[in-house]
């Protein structure tokens, strides 16, 4: 538990690196749609990462939706289900988005 509380070298520098993975490329594209995607109870990706995300995008000044995937499960995992299912989404969604003459990105709030 100490480990966790006080990380020190590479483990720091790993854990600094995941802790940006939504806080470095937001407010430089702005224009761009956004969406996040979730499993409940995926086995790898704490949903709480999203909730983060979600968060740090609006106080940016950005609505960005969370889609929950529901419980997809792929040859046992619920992680892989969620990247099966959250890429058939996400498919799906490009499609539309390439529909729509003049499709904004993020929207401000």
């Amino acid at each position: 538990m100490h480990l966790l509380q006080h990380p020190t070298g590479g483990f720091a520098a790993a854990l600094r690196s995941v802790d940006s993975v939504c806080t470095g490329w937001g407010p430089k594209t702005p224009n761009v749609p956004i969406r996040l995607y979730y499993a409940s109870h995926d086995e790898q990706a704490v949903n709480a990462n999203t909730v983060h995300c979600q968060a740090w995008f609006a106080a940016q000044g950005l609505r960005v939706p969370a889609v929950n995937l529901g419980t997809p499960d792929y040859q046992g995992s619920r992680h892989l289900g969620s990247n099966v299912a959250g890429t058939a989404r996400i498919a799906r969604w490009f499609l539309r988005l390439s529909s729509v003459p003049g499709q904004q990105g993020a929207q401000r709030v």
